[in-house]
């Protein structure tokens, strides 16, 4: 079991529940923040601005307009965005093939 495991079914049994119940809630707690995590990957390091274009309509179809710009961390590779904050995707980047779609 790891560290961070074990603190948060501590944490658990500190606020009242069972030594089971401790587990059980802290495995549901990491699982989704680990779901979230994966998710978010999504988001990060495509190797082209229209690549992060296509992906961002790839994972977010109902989105009307997407958004794409530099990760920031000097990798150089790109993100995207639904949300803006970044500069906007045209219809055909948003159409273009985004790689981890066929993963």
């Amino acid at each position: 079991m790891s560290i961070v495991r074990v603190l948060t079914a501590f944490l658990f049994v500190l606020l009242g529940c069972s030594l089971v119940e401790a587990v059980e809630t802290s495995q549901k707690v990491l699982n989704a923040a680990e779901s979230e995590q994966n998710m978010f990957l999504g988001h990060k390091h495509h190797p082209s601005f229209d690549e992060a274009c296509a992906c961002c309509h790839y994972f977010e179809p109902s989105a009307s307009e997407c958004f794409a710009m530099d990760c920031g961390d000097g990798s150089g590779m790109y993100c995207w965005s639904p949300s803006g904050g970044a500069q906007g995707c045209t219809t055909a980047q948003m159409e273009g093939t985004c790689s981890l779609a066929t993963l």
